[in-house]
């Protein structure tokens, strides 16, 4: 489906055919009445080769679309085909578009993915509203960027008494710090600890 409507000869005029009789523009999007493929996308067939009615629609009307880009909906409906709701973008354009429509889609979750519950107690929150599961970090601590981390890798919290910061600007836990030198002295003097 990467090719082009303006490169099959009378495509344009074609494509133009088929939005006026293969779309309902009784609202404000021009809605594909015809055959459908995945998540609503409307398609046809021309010359032997697929085509995406977005795609199609946004290149007779706007040029062709820039290599490495996607043809994203305003409206957020797969099946429209109106050329005003239509704009090039990268994959992070429409990610960007997908989360500011709907903000608080994964926040409505009272769970994380392996059932464990998005409680006070049980929860990490991060600067930019990110959330993270504390039973499944505890599993996986390296997951976390260390500023999240309430405790050492040990189990001894991070707090001022038992936070060490040396001039590089990480963290360290003191009393891993101090077992850490007590057994390196010890191989040093050939005692054990």
């Amino acid at each position: 489906m990467t090719a082009s409507i303006l490169d099959i000869p009378g495509g344009r005029e074609r494509v133009l055919a088929l939005l006026e009789r293969s779309t309902d523009r009784s609202g404000s999007c021009w809605e594909w009445t015809g055959s459908r493929i995945g998540k609503g996308y409307g398609n046809f067939r021309m010359k032997g080769q697929n085509f995406l009615i977005h795609r199609s629609s946004y290149e007779i009307h706007h040029g062709r679309v820039p290599a490495g880009l996607f043809v994203l909906h305003s409206c957020d409906n797969p099946p429209c085909a109106n050329p005003e709701h239509l704009r090039a973008g990268s994959h992070g354009d429409n990610m960007r578009d997908r989360s500011e429509r709907d903000p608080h889609a994964s926040s409505a979750k009272t769970h994380c993915p392996q059932g464990h519950p998005y409680d006070e107690a049980n929860t990490y929150r991060f600067p930019d509203d990110r959330r993270a599961c504390r039973t499944c970090t505890r599993v996986h601590v390296d997951a976390l960027p260390s500023s999240a981390r309430t405790h050492c890798p040990q189990g001894h919290p991070y707090d001022e008494a038992n936070t060490y910061r040396p001039p590089r600007g990480d963290r360290m836990c003191r009393t891993c710090r101090r077992d850490a030198a007590r057994r390196w002295r010890a191989s040093r003097n050939g005692s054990a600890t």
